[in-house]
């Protein structure tokens, strides 16, 4: 029994290690330094318990390594996976015997279908996130089992299969009671972490939404002045100098349209509610996007379902899709198109804007919509805080999917009215 408790307590100090380390950096887990480091305490946990195995027979022994294996694939990514599978390769290696080679094709598997499953493992619910870790190491002790079955024939000693048969079950199902014990510890540290993230953005905004109404009308009124005079001025000057005039003037409109995005942050609730329906919004807005678009030289395109009802403010909706479809057509190459579907999903009503650009990394992801942070040369960050705002404020969700080098995906929820 005192072989079981160590094996638990070696795969379960790393997960909460690095999760009390997480809890300290800000995208750690996202980072390569950060994976490696995770890479490396899983290798460790793998390694000591491949050093202090569970007895069975006298010549046949079961450990949890696989546990901090899927983790560190499922939670870390390719560098943390990668690098504790090198740790229990080598170090299986390094221990030999006449299983060694079952034992590798072992993790090697297990591995594999973990490195296949971590690309859907953070899109789905926490529910759902159990199931595949669960799954994943019931499958490497039924992959194991037939292994060792295989084993013990060549060897012709499959009958000694019954003497350790139920020590073998009970490590099983320990396992899968640890495997259990991790995931919840990484979970609500992780959810935790998030919560006071949330929090320090909110007082953030708080504080931005405080001080925009009256620091945005001080600058808005002298600009209104200025534009004015240069307007007047702009009739009677030569040729060179309307240039220079025009050029003051657009510049003058885009500090207008900052000034009005910390109007729009200061007071992002709906305010007059009516019933919207979306595909017809969206059409309303087709002949500014197609000429917006054909100026990039970008193909416009509309996927949309009828009968799409949603309450909030018409215009504020219209100002958070105009907002995401330009951004998508100003990341979007020339020749390559910008998708707009519109379709229902049982109770909620899905909007995505799709576009074929560059991509960001999922490190920029994580940062869309946080104060003042942006991917544009001359943005400022607060169009897309205003949208998320928005669309908090009508009860929905704004998240953004994105792979570098084809494209960034904008999905809104909202709730479907009946």
């Amino acid at each position: 029994m005192k072989d079981v408790w160590l094996q638990c307590l070696t795969v379960l100090l790393p997960a909460i290690a690095i999760q009390l380390y997480v809890l300290k950096q800000r995208d750690v887990k996202k980072g390569v330094i950060s994976s490696l480091l995770l890479g490396l305490l899983s290798g460790l946990s793998v390694t000591v318990c491949m050093s202090f195995p569970i007895p069975l027979s006298e010549s046949m022994h079961w450990d949890f390594r696989i546990t901090p294996l899927i983790l560190a694939i499922l939670y870390g990514g390719h560098y943390a996976g990668g690098t504790a599978l090198l740790f229990a390769v080598f170090y299986r290696s390094w221990i030999g015997g006449d299983a060694v080679y079952y034992a590798i094709m072992g993790n090697l598997a297990c591995t594999a279908l973990s490195f296949f499953a971590g690309s859907w493992f953070q899109k789905v619910k926490r529910s759902g996130r159990l199931i595949m870790v669960l799954g994943l190491v019931t499958f490497s002790h039924l992959y194991m089992f037939f292994l060792l079955m295989l084993f013990l024939e060549s060897r012709g000693k499959l009958e000694q299969l019954q003497s350790f048969g139920f020590k073998l079950v009970l490590s099983c199902v320990s396992q899968l009671l640890l495997t259990w014990l991790c995931f919840y510890v990484i979970e609500s540290i992780v959810e935790l972490m998030g919560k006071r993230m949330s929090e320090q953005q909110a007082d953030q905004l708080h504080i931005i939404s405080e001080l925009a109404p009256s620091v945005a009308h001080e600058i808005r009124n002298p600009l209104t002045v200025v534009k004015g005079f240069i307007q007047v001025a702009k009739a009677s000057a030569d040729a060179k100098v309307q240039g220079y005039m025009s050029t003051a003037i657009s510049e003058l409109d885009r500090t207008e349209s900052i000034i009005q995005d910390y109007l729009n942050l200061a007071d992002p609730h709906p305010g007059h509610e009516e019933h919207i329906e979306i595909s017809n919004l969206i059409e309303t807005i087709d002949v500014l996007i197609q000429s917006y678009a054909a100026m990039y030289g970008v193909i416009y395109k509309t996927e949309l379902e009828s009968e799409l009802w949603v309450k909030g403010n018409h215009e504020k909706l219209k100002q958070v899709l105009m907002n995401l479809i330009k951004n998508a057509v100003e990341a979007t190459d020339e020749g390559k198109s910008v998708k707009v579907k519109a379709f229902a999903s049982g109770l909620d009503v899905h909007i995505h804007v799709m576009d074929q650009g560059m991509g960001i990394s999922e490190e920029q992801v994580e940062r869309l919509g946080q104060s003042y942070y942006t991917t544009k040369e001359k943005g400022t960050g607060l169009g897309l805080m205003v949208a998320f705002r928005i669309i908090e404020a009508m009860g929905g969700e704004l998240r953004f999917e994105s792979e570098e080098n084809k494209g960034t995906i904008a999905i809104i929820r909202l709730s479907r009215l009946p």
